[in-house]
C-alpha cells in the first residue's frame, strides 16, 4: 500500500466464509452505529434440574444492560465486532462456562458457533478448554462469532461487524439499517452451577440507530 494514497477501512464483513474490507476514501466516510439494548433474559425455572420448565426476565424497562439472579451478576456492552461481558460469581461454589456449548443467534434466528477472548483464530475450530469462575469471582468475556472471522495477509486476523453498515450512500444507508430496528440478537450461555447446566438466554433488541456524518 502506498503511503502518498490516503484511504480509510470503513466497513469489514464476511460473506460465506470470505471476508471482504470496503476501501473508501475517508471524506466519503459515514458510518452507522446501533443502540443494542439487553431485553429479556431466559434461564431454567429450577436451576438444581435441568430441562424443567423456562422462566422469562423481562428486562427492557432497564437500561443499563445488567441481569442479577442469587447466582450471577453479569453487564453486557454491544460493540460493533464482539459481545463483551463480565460475570461475576456470586454463589459460594465455583462456577464453569464451557466455550463449546455457547451459542451466537443472529437477527435472522440462525444459531452460530463461537469463539472467546482467549482464544487464538488460527485454532477457531479446535476445542475450547472451559473457563472456571471461583466463589465471589468475576472474569470480563467477549462472545465472537467464527463466520465474523477472517484474515487479509495485508492486515492480519480481523473480526467483521455484528450488522451490517455502509459507507458510501447515506440514504443507502437509512434503508439498510431501519430493516434491522425492533430485531433481536441472542447470547445462550450454559453455566454449570454446582454441577447443573444452566441455560441461560440473553437476547438483546436493536432499538434504534444513527448514522455518523
Amino acid at each position: 500500500m502506498k503511503k502518498s494514497v490516503k484511504i480509510k477501512l470503513c466497513i469489514s464483513t464476511v460473506i460465506a466464509g470470505v471476508f471482504v474490507l470496503v476501501v473508501l476514501g475517508c471524506s466519503s466516510q459515514k458510518s452507522v452505529y446501533y443502540n443494542v439494548s439487553l431485553s429479556n433474559v431466559e434461564r431454567p425455572s429450577n436451576p438444581y434440574e435441568m430441562y424443567n420448565g423456562v422462566q422469562i426476565v423481562d428486562l427492557s424497562a432497564n437500561n443499563d444492560n445488567n441481569y442479577q439472579d442469587k447466582f450471577i451478576d453479569i453487564t453486557w456492552f454491544y460493540n460493533r465486532t464482539s459481545l463483551d461481558f463480565k460475570l461475576y460469581n456470586k454463589t459460594d461454589y465455583p462456577i464453569k462456562i464451557d466455550w463449546n456449548e455457547v451459542s451466537y443467534v443472529d437477527y435472522d434466528s440462525l444459531a452460530k458457533k463461537i469463539v472467546h477472548k482467549d482464544v487464538n483464530y488460527v485454532d477457531m475450530s479446535k476445542f475450547m478448554p472451559c473457563s472456571v469462575i471461583p466463589r465471589k469471582a468475576y472474569i470480563e468475556e467477549s462472545i465472537i462469532p467464527t463466520d465474523k472471522i477472517g484474515f487479509i495477509p495485508e492486515y492480519g486476523w480481523m473480526n467483521g461487524e455484528f450488522l451490517p453498515s455502509s459507507c458510501k450512500n447515506e440514504k443507502k444507508i437509512d434503508e439498510i439499517a431501519s430493516t434491522f430496528i425492533g430485531k433481536n440478537i441472542k447470547v445462550l450461555l450454559p453455566i454449570y452451577i454446582e454441577g447443573v447446566r444452566n441455560d441461560y438466554l440473553f437476547i438483546f433488541r436493536i432499538n434504534s440507530y444513527f448514522i455518523s456524518k
